[in-house]
């Protein structure tokens, strides 16, 4: 991984040119505060990451769990007690942490 991070480092060039930033939320490059304010407001600001969801070869199951789990969807202790149940929340797997879907899923080592 190191090995391949350091030949696309050296892979690039790098050029006299001043560096230029550019706002890509706009339409022509430029920062502006209306069109800011409007992709924070709006709805389509979150973009779902459906390239590495919905694939050939995943079973549907599957990918409507990651779909889920990418939304925060998937029904977990912390979800369970926002609606109003009363349960203790911990980890099943490894006791450790109060269960969500970042814990179950990424950080959990149970």
């Amino acid at each position: 991984m190191v090995d391949e991070l350091l030949q696309i480092l050296r892979s690039q060039r790098i050029t006299l040119e001043e560096d230029l930033a550019l706002w890509k939320g706009g339409k022509n490059g430029k920062f502006e505060v209306k069109e800011a304010y409007e992709l924070l407001i709006s709805h389509s600001t979150q973009i779902f990451p459906k390239k590495g969801i919905w694939v050939e070869n995943v079973p549907s199951k599957l990918a409507f769990f990651a779909w889920e789990a990418t939304w925060g969807r998937v029904l977990t202790l912390d979800r369970l007690q926002k609606r109003g149940w009363q349960l203790p929340n911990r980890c099943y797997l490894c006791g450790l942490a109060e269960e969500n879907v970042n814990h179950l899923l990424i950080h959990c080592n149970g």
